[in-house]
């Protein structure tokens, strides 16, 4: 991956799997690219390399026989015109009916891949200095080559990116020869995938530090996010707040349910033990005191009274 004027550009997060290479890429409004692509393969084998930007081929590039080593800047938009690749801002909307959800197509939309392909049935093939009358006419929009799509805001992801076609610049095609063919079925393509995105995405993934900022006398790393991706991560911290009000609610109203069911059941028992009691004390006989007349003999008269010393 190349910058616009052929410097190679960092990439990050390298990773291979089988036959596909991935990495991401920094990128800005704006900004230029280039791709290159070079290789050994086997003898006597020749190759073509497909050129995707978002989800549109711009251009099939022959590679010829044995190594090569290519470079692809730009799309052609007539036989006489080109255009370069440039990064680009994204069109959001925030009606979910009018933009891309899709999280994969949306992924894509950022990328840049470069698929090669084995040939079978190889012929060669002059392309002509001057194209035919028809060949002429058929100039095409560098919108059509590489066009704007518009994204649902809460399906972007930080920092993501798209591509857009420049101004179109005067460069003729050449008569010579390039190699066509079949591809062949029995070689697996391979293909080079550069997920761009900006700093901040970057950042985001841990790919690259953050902005060094001072705060409480210490030096801390910060990520800024656009005002987008702030809207929507202020949205979502909101709906997280609202949820657990709710669930707070929920088991709130759960315990004083159980508080309630509790002493209705201590409520129960005392009742019960109240209506034992009672009949306990219906079914007991209590013993009936007789009055006993007193005994006279032993004095407590007038003329006896009974003396207590």
């Amino acid at each position: 991956m190349l910058d616009g004027r052929g410097r190679p550009r960092t990439l990050y997060g390298t990773k291979k799997d089988r036959r596909t290479v991935e990495c991401y890429v920094g990128a800005k409004e704006g900004e230029a690219f280039q791709v290159q692509v070079e290789g050994r393969p086997a003898a006597n084998s020749c190759h073509e390399a497909s050129f995707y930007v978002g989800e549109h081929c711009v251009s099939q590039i022959s590679l010829g026989w044995g190594p090569f080593d290519h470079t692809a800047s730009d799309c052609r938009v007539s036989a006489h015109d080109v255009c370069s690749l440039l990064f680009a801002k994204l069109t959001t909307t925030d009606n979910p009916d009018n933009g891309i959800r899709d999280a994969e197509e949306v992924a894509r939309l950022g990328s840049i891949r470069m698929s090669v392909q084995r040939l079978v049935d190889v012929r060669e093939e002059l392309t002509p200095e001057e194209p035919s009358e028809d060949e002429d006419d058929d100039d095409e929009d560098a919108e059509e080559l590489l066009p704007s799509h518009t994204i649902y805001e809460k399906a972007q992801k930080v920092g993501a990116i798209g591509f857009a076609a420049g101004p179109k610049r005067t460069r003729k095609m050449e008569a010579k020869y390039h190699l066509c063919g079949t591809p062949d079925p029995a070689f697996e393509q391979i293909d080079f995938i550069f997920h761009c995105m900006t700093r901040v995405g970057l950042q985001v993934k841990n790919l690259i530090p953050g902005k060094r900022r001072q705060k409480g006398g210490q030096s801390q790393y910060s990520t800024r996010m656009p005002p987008d991706m702030q809207k929507i991560k202020k949205e979502h911290g909101e709906r997280k707040r609202r949820r657990r009000e709710r669930e707070a609610r929920d088991h709130e109203r759960d315990d004083t349910d159980a508080e309630k069911a509790a002493l209705k059941r201590k409520l129960q028992k005392l009742k019960e033990r109240k209506a034992e009691l009672q009949r306990q004390e219906g079914s007991s006989s209590r013993a009936k005191v007789e009055p006993v007349a007193f005994d006279f003999t032993q004095g407590g008269t007038a003329h006896e009274p009974i003396l207590v010393e």
